[in-house]
């Protein structure tokens, strides 16, 4: 998934430990498939917050006042789910929304079709960060590990917004 517009980054497990383990984390694992590259990133995630004690939700309501979220989606299309939104303002003003998107499961006979949208998928991780300031979002970054290179990582800080 990673394009000429998504810079390699650091090893998502090591970044993740780094930068949250201090804060007040949860983890918000969305439904996916069992396997591909959704499943290996559920894995090292859920791998990762049981070390550092992280509460893990699949459907449930966040707590409020977090200081930092991890979301776990499928990047499917430019729109952000209304419930990843609702979840990411659960986080405290100046808190932390990290956002790993993989790309759906496929069948075998939709891999075609997936390469062929490649560029539609470029330019949906773009409108997705665009979307992403439109919820309140700030100082945004997107980059690809370099050991899960098919994960779209979009973090940002949660902007205290009067009247939202």
């Amino acid at each position: 998934m990673r394009g000429v517009d998504q810079l390699p980054g650091p090893v998502l497990a090591e970044w993740l430990v780094h930068v949250l383990r201090p804060l007040r984390t949860a983890v918000l694992i969305r439904p996916g498939g069992k396997s591909g590259s959704g499943a290996l990133l559920r894995a090292r995630v859920g791998v990762v917050a049981e070390q550092c004690r992280w509460p893990i939700f699949a459907e449930e309501a966040v707590p409020e006042g977090l200081a930092a979220l991890v979301m776990i989606t499928a990047l499917g299309d430019a729109r952000v789910d209304p419930a990843l939104a609702a979840a990411a303002a659960a986080v405290r003003p100046g808190g932390l929304v990290v956002e790993l998107a993989h790309p759906p499961s496929l069948r075998p006979w939709q891999v075609l079709q997936w390469l062929w949208r490649t560029r539609v998928m470029r330019s949906a991780a773009e409108l997705r960060a665009r979307a992403w300031l439109g919820f309140g979002l700030y100082s945004l970054e997107q980059w690809a590990p370099v050991d899960l290179p098919r994960v779209l990582v979009t973090c940002g800080r949660r902007r205290a917004i009067p009247g939202r």
